[in-house]
């Protein structure tokens, strides 16, 4: 590497006002270590984000070329829990990260499918499905993705159902009485099922 002596010889700042090149947008001078001034600067990044312009220099996301596989699975790994950058300790809580998961993804696709895609409550097909846990999500870890344990409801049966029975110690008698109910307002509430329930002996 070639030292410069002159630039040792020269104070910072006079360096760079002794120093200057043409910016290559408009042809102002400026400071030798810059590429563009501070106008050009400004417009090309603008384009750049707005997606018109990438400016003189290329990545290979621009050039078309794509990462491998192994970039992409080490980068990956990189960013993964304490590693990722957004890495607050662990904070969110177990429930969330299971229904964000992959597995409950495919349960409730797989549970929609096998309905239909249809309410079977009201019987509306395609609005705003949610998957419904027959035994609790919380009581019943090991059925959680269990299809047999899942049934399709609109959003506003599956409301009624839990206004109705509550969120916890759900099961499928609770579930037969509301598919068989015609009106919500026949509906028994949760504290007369449950007392129902205790007088025969069952326990939720």
């Amino acid at each position: 590497m070639q030292i410069d002596i002159e630039r040792l010889k020269m104070p910072s700042k006079e360096w760079r006002n002794n120093h200057k090149k043409a910016c290559i947008g408009c042809g102002k001078l400026i400071h030798s270590i810059s590429t563009w001034c501070a106008k050009c600067s400004a417009v090309t990044t603008g384009k750049r984000r707005a997606g018109i312009e990438r400016g003189p220099y290329k990545t290979r996301v621009d050039k078309g070329i794509p990462h491998s596989k192994e970039w992409n699975k080490k980068v990956s790994e990189s960013q993964k829990g304490s590693k990722g950058y957004n890495w607050k300790g662990g904070i969110t809580p177990q429930n969330k990260a299971i229904r964000n998961s992959i597995d409950f993804r495919l349960w409730r696709e797989a549970v929609f499918a096998r309905d239909n895609y249809t309410c079977q409550k009201c019987l509306e097909r395609g609005n705003n499905l949610h998957p419904h846990h027959i035994k609790n999500f919380a009581d019943y870890p090991e059925l959680r993705f269990a299809i047999d344990n899942g049934i399709t409801f609109c959003e506003k049966c599956h409301l009624e159902f839990h206004k109705t029975y509550g969120r916890e110690n759900n099961n499928e008698r609770q579930i037969k009485i509301f598919l068989d109910i015609t009106h919500f307002s026949d509906c028994p509430s949760a504290d007369t099922f449950r007392k129902t329930e205790s007088k025969n002996g069952n326990k939720n």
